[in-house]
């Protein structure tokens, strides 16, 4: 019973891009099966698909898929099932547990839901000695022309049963890993979950609401085995949990561990204890990232932040009192005036943030903004989901909205600061490096100022092979990992789905 992996490659309609974190999913997915031979392609860097399939020959395939990457992931399985017709096919991964009925097409044996590291071994095993599908829960399995639902995928109660990533299975691409600056780059999970409900995000959905941590001396034990000096902390909230921060933290420091960390945070963690940043200081965290989303505070209320401006301009100050970085994000309402978009970038240059990034708000599936944006969805193809296409409509003209969006890029990276000039001489490899930042940045403002021409040349299409986002009654509901309601056209245990034609891709 051989298993391969599958990260699909990047989304070539995207705009923006800075990092290429290890595909940390796959490599404890594999860790879960690891009596089985596996092998992980990541598609990212390796493009040969066929070489791998021909030499490997697996028995099963698992392709993990987020919602831009559906197109694109349907078109793979297509190529998988022509190379490998014998392969059984799975795909899970956000977008599937949220709308499994995207991939329910010719060449899908199965549609993982939830935490893939519950249901996984239970999977495989059943493959591997040709056992009922039916008894795997968390599963839309194909059944001759229709899928059959399982039942509710099991849930990880736990994350400390979970073994260590096999790391070994990417040792190849390792060193194209990178965040930013930053590479090579390695990353690591020491908590799963958010406690909070903003708007525009599905984690906790997806995680019932439940907010896991891991034992600091097991976080510790992996890192030690960890060889790239720079570590992104990939959780989806690591400050928030002040007892466990701080422990990892201690922990790390009597492990006399020397790396540089990214990390997560929001601005209400980092005032209530700015001691636990100051203690994170201390052992290498280099750089934050927090998701301030807005200037204003109604709008922070609108997509229920649980934050304030002026308490993230405190969070700010105390990050910068301890020589950290900070990488601010904010959410680009498709209802910006021209006003909104002058008040931005001043508030950026008010309070200092050297390195903003900007995303346009986006209904993703899954999220409670989506149900309340669906009806208004003025693009459906999931490739333009990637945060900086406007898939709502705009109160000013399209083309001007992304002249307006590119130019908060060009203000806030002008050649001075891409450079890094500061008064001292700059060397050759600063320049150097400095300049094909500048010309890889000028390239996407370009390509942002010019974004309403793919729409254009989407509107003018009549392909009937590129679905879009599914619009059933409740199809996204956050129940059970948002699958689609009875009734919706697909249904519950013991019940099944059609299966529809091949959606292209």
């Amino acid at each position: 019973m051989k298993i391969l992996l599958i990260k699909p490659p990047l989304n070539k309609t995207s705009i923006i891009g800075d990092s290429l974190i290890e595909p940390l999913e796959l490599e404890i997915l594999a860790a879960t099966v690891s009596q089985y031979p596996c092998r992980i392609l990541d598609m990212r860097i390796d493009a040969d698909l066929k070489s791998t399939l021909e030499e490997f020959l697996p028995d099963l395939v698992g392709i993990t898929a987020y919602t831009t990457e559906v197109p694109m992931v349907r078109g793979l399985i297509r190529r998988v099932k022509v190379l490998a017709p014998s392969a059984f096919v799975v795909v899970g991964g956000c977008h599937a547990s949220v709308v499994p009925r995207d991939f329910f097409a010719t060449g899908v044996d199965a549609v993982a839901v939830g935490n893939g590291e519950a249901l996984f071994p239970g999977l495989v095993n059943a493959i591997a000695r040709r056992g009922d599908l039916s008894q795997v829960s968390g599963l839309w399995h194909r059944s001759k022309d229709r899928y059959a639902y399982t039942g509710d995928p099991p849930f990880l109660k736990d994350l400390n049963t979970l073994p260590p990533p096999a790391r070994w299975l990417t040792q190849s691409y390792r060193h194209r890993y990178f965040f930013g600056r930053n590479r090579p780059a390695a990353a690591i999970m020491t908590s799963r979950g958010c406690p909070f409900r903003c708007s525009f995000c599905s984690i906790w959905k997806m995680m019932n609401g439940k907010y896991l941590v891991r034992n600091a001396e097991k976080v510790v034990e992996e890192l030690s085995d960890i060889q790239e000096r720079h570590v992104f902390i990939a959780d989806d909230n690591t400050l928030s949990h002040a007892r466990h921060a701080g422990g990892l933290a201690a922990a790390i420091g009597r492990a006399g561990l020397r790396k540089c960390y990214k990390m997560y945070g929001r601005a209400d963690a980092i005032v209530s204890r700015p001691d636990i940043v100051e203690q994170w200081r201390s052992v290498g965290l280099q750089t934050v990232i927090m998701g301030l989303e807005s200037f204003q505070d109604r709008r922070l209320t609108q997509f229920n932040k649980g934050s304030t401006v002026d308490l993230q301009n405190r969070a700010i100050e105390i990050l910068k009192a301890n020589g950290i970085r900070v990488r601010a994000y904010f959410i680009v309402d498709p209802d910006f005036t021209r006003g909104d978009f002058r008040a931005l970038l001043d508030y950026v240059e008010r309070e200092e943030i050297t390195e903003p990034m900007f995303s346009i708000l986006t209904p993703l599936p899954g999220t409670d903004l989506f149900e309340q944006s669906r009806e208004r969805l003025l693009l459906d193809r999931h490739e333009l989901f990637d945060l900086v296409h406007a898939v709502l409509p705009t109160r000013l003209p399209r083309r001007e909205f992304y002249a307006e969006f590119s130019k908060l890029y060009r203000k806030s990276y002008p050649l001075k600061k891409i450079l890094g000039v500061n008064g001292a001489p700059l060397r050759a490899g600063r320049l150097v490096g400095g300049g094909l930042a500048y010309l890889k940045m000028r390239a996407i403002t370009r390509r942002m100022e010019h974004a309403y021409r793919i729409e254009e040349k989407i509107h003018a299409e009549t392909r009937t092979d590129q679905p879009g986002i599914q619009h059933e009654a409740g199809h996204p509901a956050a129940k059970n990992h948002a699958l689609p309601a009875p009734g919706a056209g697909v249904s519950r245990r013991h019940d099944s789905a059609e299966l529809d034609g091949d959606p292209g891709g």
